[in-house]
């Protein structure tokens, strides 16, 4: 779809493709089934057979398997008619709401072109479309289906163009690819349109000169001089029904009737039409970051009755208490998350649509009340006061924090607390956490890192970082294991580095097998990378065994590397002894 190493602040434009192939490829795709299936090459020499036999071509021939993936990559995916979801292995290719509108609005329209170039002489063409013209308007660059190739910029494009032509009169090629598709928000556009001005009354000596140059750069070969993105943008423009392609002569001084150049501008027909769409039609539509969330931006590039993108709206929890807090639309979860009291949920939701709150008790799963909201133009947050008698909260003190940490090491999966609130998350969320290995290593370096926080607001030590994070429920996630991962906790004492490895394993082979190499990698790795620190290293599990650690030390005392190897209960009590000299000294013994 686009080249490699281009720049990407910049419009991107699909190339190839047309409103008659899409539609013909989507009825391909209709008629042999192949919605929500795996996307294979037996699956592309069929569609291809089938354009073939419309018309939907250039030439009398099957088009070629890339050909048939450069043009689901063109305007079917670009303007949200299908997409290619890549969370199913292996892919599958999928029709939305909005590809199966336009198909059946234009099906008794197809007809047998023999070619696209037939098509057009003959008038069997299919070559505007309001279906497409409501797409293209909705259309906002970046999006998570282009973000790999376009980023930092956040326009509806379309609108852009009409707001252009409504106080310019016309774009021509050079322009667009010149100023246009460079523009990253709309506070840009009052600023080109005076560019474009002041360039239409350059000497054209002097306008030539400035095109070449533009036309060397990378951007400029793209854009305006091979397979142009401007040609193409103003093919998109033409599909839309409301736009008129035509040759102007330049208005630079020293141009002649031989200086002509492709443009475009509004159908006189439709300026009433273009005026509304600016002004009432889409009144309260802001461009809206979908980052890389290609659901959302499905479900709204793909459903032809969301004309305005989503909008984050807040829930608040205003009670005595942490609740979870569930957000669902039509029975299905939208988010769902663990908060704190006085904190709050924040999530993308459509407006004039309805959306379910759920408050439940982290202690039991309790539902504490259920709530609609159905967000409008001035609602941003909705505050919730839910008070309830069981409550969970994050406030433990130390020596609660100890136990736990005893507790949690002692039991086969977790301690008894936070197994049942897994179980409470595990119905959520339709998983058994219950039995996850990976959370319950994640869970053990969260509470040593909430003990060293707390030490750290006590001036114990003087600061500490954990490299895990914690997700969404509060479930955490580990820090990045492996040779080449991260260390799991760093605290300072006295200016010195102690880099903490943690694991809840507790046989000798298999912590020597998952821990082994890793611990004094991380810890090796750390040094060099801070080569003026004094590093320390502490090995901590429910079980030292002498013979595994021994192979650690082996590894980094040649580097001059203490490593302290210690059962996390010793650990824990020496850190709940807050006594900031006994800590260093003995973190620094190595025995």
């Amino acid at each position: 779809m686009v080249q490699k190493n281009r720049s990407k602040e910049v419009w991107l434009v699909p190339k190839r493709g047309s409103l008659h192939q899409t539609i013909c490829l989507i009825e391909s795709l209709i008629n042999r089934n192949y919605d929500q299936t795996r996307w294979n090459e037996q699956k592309q020499n069929n569609i291809g057979n089938d354009l073939r036999k419309r018309g939907a071509v250039r030439e009398k021939r099957s088009p070629s398997n890339q050909s048939i993936r450069t043009l689901l990559a063109s305007i079917p995916q670009y303007l949200g008619f299908l997409y290619i979801d890549s969370n199913t292995t292996p892919n599958t290719v999928k029709i939305t709401d909005a590809g199966r509108y336009l198909y059946n609005f234009h099906k008794d329209s197809i007809e047998n072109i023999g070619t696209l170039g037939e098509g057009k002489k003959s008038g069997g063409l299919i070559e505007t479309s309001s279906v497409f013209l409501e797409q293209f308007e909705k259309l906002q660059i970046t999006n998570p289906v282009i973000l790999k190739d376009c980023e930092n910029i956040l326009v509806f494009p379309f609108r852009v163009i009409l707001k252009l032509l409504i106080e310019l009169n016309y774009l021509d090629r050079e322009e667009l690819a010149y100023f246009v598709f460079s523009i990253r928000d709309e506070s840009e556009i009052p600023l080109t349109i005076e560019k474009i001005k002041k360039y239409r009354k350059q000497d054209l000596m002097e306008r030539d000169t400035e095109i070449k140059l533009f036309k060397e750069t990378h951007i400029g070969n793209i854009t305006l001089v091979k397979a142009s993105s401007a040609s193409y943008f103003e093919n998109l423009c033409y599909s839309t029904g409301i736009i008129e392609r035509f040759k102007i002569q330049i208005p630079n001084p020293g141009s002649s009737d031989s200086n002509k150049l492709p443009a475009i501008k509004i159908k006189d027909e439709q300026e009433v039409y273009v005026k509304e769409v600016l002004s009432s039609k889409y009144e309260k539509s802001q461009v809206y970051n979908f980052g890389n969330n290609l659901k959302l931006w499905v479900d709204y590039i793909g459903n032809p009755n969301r004309k305005i993108p989503p909008r984050d709206i807040e829930i608040e929890n205003k009670g005595n208490s942490n609740l979870i807090i569930i957000i669902e639309q039509n029975g299905v979860m939208i988010k769902g998350d663990l908060i704190k009291s006085g904190c709050s949920l924040v999530s993308p939701m459509f407006i004039n649509e309805n959306y379910a709150i759920i408050f439940i008790s982290p202690v039991d799963g309790t539902v504490l009340e259920k709530a609609t909201i159905k967000p409008d133009y001035l609602s941003g947050k909705y505050e919730f006061n839910i008070n309830s008698n069981l409550s969970i909260t994050n406030n433990e003190n130390i020596d609660e924090i100890g136990q736990i940490i005893n507790e949690h090491s002692a039991a086969k999966t977790f301690d008894k607390n936070y197994l049942s609130y897994l179980g409470i998350i595990g119905d959520i969320i339709g998983a058994d956490l219950t039995n996850n290995k990976n959370l319950r290593g994640a869970y053990y370096e969260y509470l040593f890192y909430k003990l060293l926080e707390q030490l750290r607001e006590e001036k114990i030590i003087d600061d500490v970082y954990w490299n895990g994070k914690v997700g969404e429920f509060g479930l955490p996630r580990p820090a990045p294991g492996g040779k080449t991962g991260t260390p799991d906790i760093i605290f300072i004492i006295n200016d010195e580095f102690f880099i903490l490895e943690l694991t809840t394993i507790k046989a000798k082979s298999a912590q020597f097998s998952a821990e082994g190499s890793s611990v004094p990698d991380h810890i090796k790795l750390f040094a060099e990378e801070h080569p003026e620190a004094i590093v320390n290293g502490i090995y901590t599990a429910p079980t030292i065994h002498d013979r595994n650690t021994s192979a650690m030390k082996a590894i980094l005392d040649p580097l001059g590397i203490n490593l302290k190897c210690i059962e996390d209960r010793e650990l824990v009590d020496l850190l709940l002894s807050k006594d900031r000299n006994l800590i260093y000294s003995e973190l620094k013994s190595g025995k």
